[in-house]
């Protein structure tokens, strides 16, 4: 990807995903190939977000009482536009991104008990 490129949004690896409503939903979705290596990241990068965002609206879904994605964004400190970018996959999720909504919601993510800030 030549230097200054944009990155394709990460819904924008789905097949068959026209109107861009399957990334971050429980339903089954087929991924588009990747020809170089750049891609093939891309694709992982994207899968994974796509994964997170599943997993995190069940989270969301389970607490009782179900937590709204606007309390989770703003315990976050995200705005809710900001949220919804990321769990419809029109922007990419950093790994910051996913500790602290993971943190904020309580879904397990990672083991960080014996880290220190």
């Amino acid at each position: 990807m030549p230097k200054g490129t944009p990155l394709p949004q990460p819904r924008d690896w789905l097949r068959d995903d026209p109107d861009h409503n399957l990334f971050g939903r429980s339903k089954p979705v087929r991924w588009k190939s990747a020809r170089t290596k750049t891609d093939r990241a891309l694709v992982a990068a994207a899968i994974t977000q796509h994964e997170f965002a599943k997993a995190l609206r069940a989270q969301l879904r389970s607490r009782r009482p179900p937590m709204t994605t606007l309390t989770l964004a703003r315990h976050s400190g995200l705005t809710i536009d900001q949220l919804r970018r990321l769990l419809r996959g029109e922007t990419h999720m950093t790994l910051a991104h996913m500790q602290l909504l993971a943190m904020h919601s309580g879904l397990p993510l990672a083991n960080t008990t014996g880290t220190r800030a």
